[in-house]
């Protein structure tokens, strides 16, 4: 099977072993080596086709109803990729699609060969909604497709419902999770689909919540390393998401289509944590000193409705509308009585922030299938959009709580924003294809606040080009270069609270970081549906790469630092353990070493990215033994240490390991049991908090901060059927 996985978690180090990403190494050739053996002779003795359903091409994989049949326990199309070696990893690679713009969305999933015109209702969002019995075939795509344009080197999944009339059905869920020290959360999901007449339908409504019981325990050390404050914490973690989406699709008589997809979510948090303090006497011994109360809340409802229309004029010209609206409101709200003195709690500190955007987009875009070899696709993409932002910051001053003046705390951010493109997609001959793509973007963003009025003007252009070159059926060279523009957060614009009480001082002159980047990766796929392997190299060259500075006198914000760099160098594969006897296991390792480089602006020195760990190793693996109707597997990941440098505080994050583990059996008339057990190894998340008067380059330290956090099993235990 063909895919490709993009790194993922964050980057940036401390010092740390590597012996977890040797041993996933080891452990990933010791499997291979007998399999590629057998692979090796397979293909020696002649050409065979893949069995049990999936069609071989050499750009395109094809799972059908044979291959559906092997798991009776799927539900959705979503339960069919997840069986397919490297599907999980596409899943993965489709990113994050919050960003402005459909140029941002990263989405590789088709449906019957569209792109949906949603953002939050995303594409794959969208599979868990579509059953089993509603699906003709699963696609993988290795190479070019003219419905989707995205300059990467991932295979694309494309999804063909069999759009019977009449024809319905849906899903279902329910769950209970358990956390310790907490009573049990309901959770669900139910979703129904068909078709009436000329109109096809999805519909879901589900309730997601995240509930946890965190353990901590912080001691706090003077300059010289003596102990001086030991606080024991108890955090209860509430977190509860609603979630109402749709996806419309009708076919007008002359064959054109026009599709209404929206969603609407609200999610919120509450973190309330208290604490005992205790501090050492003359002898040592720890000694009661008070107690301590947090409370932390936000909220964040948003709704978006996303439509497209495509129509075609003969057989080589098609024409594309697309248009989204979305609102999203967000609040959150910080206080803290670290040492409560009196019967009730006084508030240290007060911070509250809130944040409304909207967003607006309209893309048209033409078509022309020049020929066999060459398709052309121009077209433009105007975009609103607005962000407001307020923050107040109270501060306990002679006993009551006192405003406190913070530079753009509230600001108005509008930017209008135009996306010209032509992309050029040529099949040079039967093994070679070309993809090139040029965007020219201008925008004006203008800002206004107390303090602040201003308007700017920006202007790039973003050339790519993606070169494939299928040197068999089985192997895959490709090549990539791009140039890449980032998106400014317009939050950062504005003043804003961090998690650990500090206001994050607001940045007008903030400019979008530009970047280089260049892939080349090799991909071996294994005959027989046996899997893939695959090497990717990629290097990344960065100007005015974001970082935290100093934006006023001894705040720090988001600002431009400078030249950096990334490589990543990768090593991935998915594999049946068809010659060890074992054809429906699924093992799924991955290894990332991805160091980066960038200037410190508070210290001059070269360091890892801010939050970045530098390597990361993982494996996932799956069983399905199909005549129990009994599906059971995990992932292990192992991810290095981080750290993170402020304007007066530098903190180190350790590796870190988890552990996950489900299993699944059909019990009776077409129900399914699942058990999924989370964070089995109970990861630690420490931490060491250096604090520096005068700053963290040359500055005097003051305190140091060790803290450990324990933050539990979960357990889900749940059914989930058909209708």
């Amino acid at each position: 099977m063909i895919n490709i996985a993009t790194c993922d978690g964050g980057r940036s180090g401390l010092k740390f072993s590597k012996l977890p990403a040797f041993l996933v190494a080891c452990l990933w050739l010791g499997t291979l080596w007998p399999m590629q053996a057998g692979v090796m002779a397979a293909e020696g003795e002649g050409e065979t086709e893949t069995p049990g359903g999936a069609e071989d091409t050499s750009s395109t994989i094809v799972y059908d109803h044979e291959f559906f049949s092997r798991y009776p326990n799927a539900v959705s199309v979503l339960d069919l990729i997840r069986r397919i070696p490297s599907g999980q990893r596409i899943l993965d690679a489709s990113g994050d699609n919050s960003g402005r713009g459909f140029s941002s969305n990263n989405d590789l999933i088709l449906i019957n060969g569209k792109r949906m015109s949603g953002k939050s209702n995303d594409s794959e969002s969208a599979l868990g909604r579509i059953t089993v019995d509603q699906v003709t075939r699963i696609e993988i795509i290795r190479g070019s497709s003219p419905d989707i344009k995205i300059s990467s080197q991932e295979s694309i999944i494309n999804i063909v419902t069999n759009g019977a009339a009449g024809k319905g059905s849906g899903s279902w869920r329910a769950d209970a999770r358990i956390v310790r020290g907490r009573d049990a959360d309901p959770a669900g999901f139910l979703s129904y689909g068909g078709k009436i007449g000329a109109l096809d339908y999805f519909v879901s409504v589900e309730a997601i919540p995240k509930q946890r019981k965190d353990i901590r325990q912080e001691n706090f050390f003077d300059p010289g390393g003596g102990f001086t404050i030991r606080l024991d914490e108890i955090n209860f973690h509430d977190d509860n998401e609603y979630k109402l989406s749709s996806n419309l699709t009708y076919t007008i008589g002359n064959g054109d289509t026009i599709r209404l997809n929206s969603t609407y979510t609200d999610r919120r948090t509450a973190d309330r944590t208290s604490g005992i303090l205790s501090t050492p006497d003359a002898g040592g011994a720890l000694v009661p000193a008070g107690i301590s109360r947090r409370i932390e809340t936000s909220g964040k409802p948003e709704w978006e409705i996303g439509g497209d229309y495509e129509t075609t004029f003969g057989d080589d010209l098609s024409f594309r509308l697309l248009g989204l609206h979305s609102e999203t409101d967000s609040t959150s709200g910080q206080r803290e009585d670290f040492l409560i003195t009196g019967v009730e709690p006084e508030d240290d500190f007060v911070i509250i922030f809130s944040e409304f955007s909207t967003e607006s987009i309209a893309r048209a875009s033409l078509t022309w299938n020049i020929d066999a070899a060459h398709d052309l696709e121009f077209g433009t993409e105007v975009a609103l959009n607005k962000v407001d932002s307020s923050l107040e910051f109270l501060l306990r001053q002679g006993g009551v709580l006192v405003p406190q003046p913070v530079d753009a705390a509230n600001v108005t951010v509008k930017e209008f924003r135009d996306e010209s493109f032509v992309i050029h997609t040529w099949k040079i001959n039967g093994k070679m294809s070309l993809d090139s793509q040029i965007y020219s973007e201008f925008s004006r963003i203008t800002q206004n606040g107390v303090g602040v009025d201003v308007s700017r003007d920006f202007f790039f252009l973003r050339p790519s080009f993606d070169y494939r070159y299928n040197i068999s059926p089985s192997d895959q060279l490709q090549i990539s270069l791009r140039r890449d523009i980032g998106q400014l957060n317009f939050g950062d614009f504005a003043s804003s609270a961090s998690g650990d009480d500090q206001v994050v001082g607001g940045n007008a002159d903030l400019v979008p970081w530009k970047r280089w980047d260049i892939e080349a990766s090799f991909e071996h796929r294994l005959a027989n549906d046996g899997g893939r392997i695959k090497l990717s190299l990629e290097q990344r060259f960065y100007q005015d790469r974001i970082e935290l500075i100093e934006v006023s006198p001894g705040v720090s914000g988001v600002g431009n630092v400078g030249s950096g760099r990334l490589t990543e160098i990768a090593l991935d594969g998915s594999f049946r353990l068809a010659m060890l006897g074992l054809p429906n296991v699924l093992v799924e390792p991955r290894v990332a070493y991805i160091p980066t480089r960038v200037t410190d602006p508070f210290t001059g020195q070269r360091r890892l990215f801010n939050g970045w760990n530098d390597y990361y190793a993982k494996i996932r693996f799956r069983h399905d033994i199909s005549d129990w109707g009994l599906s059971y597997g995990g992932e292990v990941a192992n991810y290095g240490g981080w750290s993170f440098f402020d304007i007066d505080e530098r903190i180190d994050f350790p590796s870190r390991t988890r552990l996950d583990l489900f299993a699944e059996q059909k019990i009776f008339a077409g129900l399914i049991l699942r058990v999924d057990a989370e964070n089995l190894t109970d990861r630690r998340e420490g931490r060491v908090r250096e604090f520096f008067a005068g700053g963290v380059a040359g500055g005097l330290l003051t305190n140091t901060e060790q803290r450990d956090r324990s933050l539990g099993r979960w357990f889900t235990i749940g059914l989930k059927g058909v209708f």
